[in-house]
């Protein structure tokens, strides 16, 4: 009973985000801009993602030393880290994990970054990262779930709030990935 209650709620899960990617694609999700204290703010991201290290006892820093603000949506730009620091804490490896959040003042806004030292990305794969149901690892074996949907939510909402998101990856040597937000200052 508990292994049928464990898929049925990863199914669950999986309608989710496809239905949530479906909506993104539409155009149907509000975009609530509004201005965020960029120092708060990581401190909240951070705190709202410790726990996730705890299980493999990963080394959690968020590095910002930024007193700035941003015009933004706050909730679509903690769905990005979410996903993020979600690949991050996948690929991490136990006891020895690093993950490092950052943010910082660019010229027309804010760029953040999520960095680990975990298995890296294979160049030759990079480039199909951001594509929806996109696995690195398609064996059987493979040790990491997921549905292929999480970097192409976050792709499409940084492209929503007119960013960019990019990553710089070696294969054992960690990945960081970039995006940046500018400021979206209302009218």
């Amino acid at each position: 009973v508990e292994k049928l209650y464990g898929s049925v709620k990863n199914l669950e899960a999986l309608i989710h985000k496809m239905l949530y990617v479906q909506r993104l694609d539409l155009g149907n999700i509000k975009y609530n801009i509004e201005k965020i204290d960029i120092s708060k703010f990581m401190q909240e991201i951070y705190d709202e993602n410790s726990f996730l290290m705890k299980e493999k006892m990963i080394k959690f820093v968020n590095s910002t030393n930024t007193t700035t603000t941003l015009y933004s949506d706050p909730i679509m730009i903690k769905e990005v880290f979410s996903n993020l620091i979600q690949n991050s804490v996948d690929f991490v490896h136990e006891n020895i994990g690093y993950i490092e959040i950052n943010a910082h003042t660019i010229e027309k806004g804010i760029q953040f970054f999520v960095k680990d030292n975990g298995n890296g990305i294979a160049k030759e794969k990079q480039g199909h990262l951001f594509k929806k149901f996109y696995q690195i690892d398609t064996s059987i074996r493979r040790k990491h779930g997921g549905t292929g949907l999480g970097l192409s939510i976050c792709k499409k909402i940084v492209d929503d709030l007119n960013g960019k998101i990019w990553l710089e990856s070696d294969l054992n040597k960690g990945t960081t990935f970039f995006f940046e937000i500018p400021n979206n200052t209302p009218t």
